[in-house]
């Protein structure tokens, strides 16, 4: 059964359904005088309740760094939640007078949670790119993307093969300790061995990724476990029980990644031509979407996220607009990782 939540999708089954129909069938009633059953369905059938467990979700997408030096662990609270992205919004800043959005060139680091363990690997779709003005009437509209020199550009699409390398052990992605300590204990019990944290992950490219298995860390989900009670166990009895206590935590899973625009990354009308001088966007915006998608030990999609919603936003310069559902991150169009290098980190 498939359930749309404001936090994205769920795919339920029931633990035990316990119908109990009590139908007072009488050979007398039915076949030698004919006669009817009750018309009041309540007079023959009683209907226990059972509680409904949750064996895949997508959930609490949240951003919660930027390499970029004016946004890096200055994010207000800490991270930005699912219900407040995307990212770069007015007031996102610790410095509440901050009126820029994150700099092109710099990772942004995301971080969201799956219920289950169907979900082996998650697909990341960075499927479409939005620009919006500074002083410009009017919501985001659809553009192309460019990366590379004027002399050799490259778009960002289905065919570049600009890599994304993720590595757990990176301070940036603000990955728990308690998490992979977790994890390698909980992974190596169930035979799944020991991933090597140390080493980078290939996930795709600009326009798609893949995160495997070895950046899923367990989720510690023991105390909103105990307080369902939905298994009819003592909690006594699980905390006193080491495996117990693994197979609840090793059932929700912490995913942990970035995605970065390229520093020299233009934007132009969909189609236009990115050698014209005059059709390179200035001045606004470039919102970045995605799509997560759960995926099966065989690679096959089974479970949708939809956490990111149609929403009005707040741009860094106090502009009110509507972004379009997916959207997570929002950068500058004129403003580059090279700046910071060139005039001390200022604008």
């Amino acid at each position: 059964m498939k359930k749309n939540y404001s936090n994205g999708y769920e795919l339920r089954r029931h633990s035990m359904q316990k119908t109990l129909a009590l139908m007072f069938l009488s050979f007398i009633a039915l076949g030698a005088k004919g006669y009817a059953l009750p018309p009041d369905e309540s007079s023959y059938v009683a209907i226990q309740e059972v509680s409904v467990d949750t064996y895949g979700k997508i959930y609490d997408l949240q951003v919660n760094n930027s390499l970029d030096p004016d946004w890096i662990n200055k994010i207000k609270n800490g991270f930005v939640a699912e219900n407040e992205l995307p990212f770069g919004q007015a007031g996102q800043n610790m410095n509440m007078a901050y009126k820029y959005a994150p700099k092109l060139g710099y990772t942004f680091a995301f971080n969201f949670k799956t219920k289950g363990r169907k979900t082996t690997q998650v697909g990341i779709e960075v499927d479409k790119f939005y620009f919006v003005g500074k002083s410009d009437d009017g919501n985001p509209t659809e553009v192309d993307l460019y990366f590379g020199t004027a002399a050799q550009r490259a778009k960002i699409d289905n065919t570049n093969n600009r890599p994304i390398n993720v590595r757990l052990v990176d301070a940036y992605l603000k990955v728990v300790p308690t998490e992979m300590t977790d994890s390698i204990r909980i992974y190596q019990a169930e035979g799944k061995g020991v991933y090597n944290y140390q080493i980078p992950v290939g996930v795709g490219n600009l326009k798609n990724m893949l995160l495997p298995h070895s950046l899923r860390l367990t989720f510690n989900n023991f105390a909103e476990y105990i307080q369902k009670l939905r298994y009819g166990t003592a909690v006594e009895a699980i905390g006193k029980d080491a495996g117990s206590v693994d197979r609840v935590i090793g059932s929700v899973g912490r995913w942990y990644s970035g995605y970065t625009l390229p520093a020299s990354t233009i934007a132009v009308d969909s189609g236009a031509d990115p050698s014209v001088a005059t059709n390179i966007k200035r001045n606004g915006y470039i919102l970045v979407s995605m799509k997560f998608v759960g995926k099966n030990e065989s690679g096959n999609d089974y479970l949708l996220y939809d956490g990111l919603t149609e929403k009005d936003i707040t741009l860094p310069n106090g502009k009110p607009v509507k972004v379009s559902a997916g959207t997570i991150a929002i950068y500058e169009t004129d403003y580059r990782a090279q700046n910071d290098s060139d005039i001390g980190g200022t604008h």
